[in-house]
């Protein structure tokens, strides 16, 4: 009957005021893993414009927003929520189309996109497959209660030079924003935690 509650303080964003947490756990490098764990936003969550959530990522992970991956230097499989609690991938890949992650929506087929609901565990699982390098032959994919909700095979994880980057981190990173105040909630809030597993095998389904 425990959980991990990250407190994120009023008017703030990113880790500023003592909002949101942060580590690395780090492991001996896989070309596959999943990763799991259960998320519960509180009855009055203000989901504002979005934050971050824990994700896998290659070894020795260097944050640097806006500064493109190059298939030889990071990547990551991010995860975010959105406005209204909706789920979205956030990624740093070769191919990437911005300077910042490539946004993606989770869809589950039969209710479309889909959305953390306040007061509610959900539990999130994502599968991360690295790629031949240069080659479009990675996946990653994420179930959302169980059910298939992200499939793609279109993250250029590793280019050639980069065939040392691996899955070789789990980051707990978890913030409102974004980059300025219009991400920051406007009253406390709290984001609780529960039952990570990184496994080599399926973890939900």
């Amino acid at each position: 009957n425990n959980a991990m509650r990250v407190f994120y303080a009023a008017d703030n964003y990113g880790k500023r005021g003592g909002s949101g947490a942060q580590w690395p756990v780090r492991f001996s490098g896989h070309d596959e893993l999943y990763l799991a764990y259960d998320v519960y936003f509180e009855d009055d969550a203000e989901f504002v414009k979005g934050g971050k959530l824990p994700r896998l990522q290659s070894t020795g992970w260097k944050g640097n927003p806006g500064v493109p991956a190059d298939g030889t230097d990071r990547w990551t499989a991010g995860l975010m929520w959105r406005e209204g609690g909706k789920l979205v991938s956030y990624v740093y890949h070769a191919d990437m189309a911005g300077i910042y992650g490539d946004v993606r929506g989770w869809d589950d087929g039969a209710g479309g996109q889909v959305y953390f609901q306040p007061g509610k565990w959900h539990r999130i699982e994502i599968r991360v497959v690295m790629n031949t390098p240069g080659v479009l032959d990675g996946r990653m994919q994420g179930w959302f209660d169980g059910k298939l909700a992200f499939d793609s095979s279109e993250f250029m994880w590793r280019m050639p030079g980069g065939e040392g980057l691996d899955i070789g981190e789990f980051l707990f990173e978890t913030f409102y924003g974004g980059g300025n105040s219009d991400w920051a909630p406007s009253t406390d809030q709290h984001i609780y935690f529960d039952n990570f597993v990184v496994s080599t095998k399926p973890i939900t389904h």
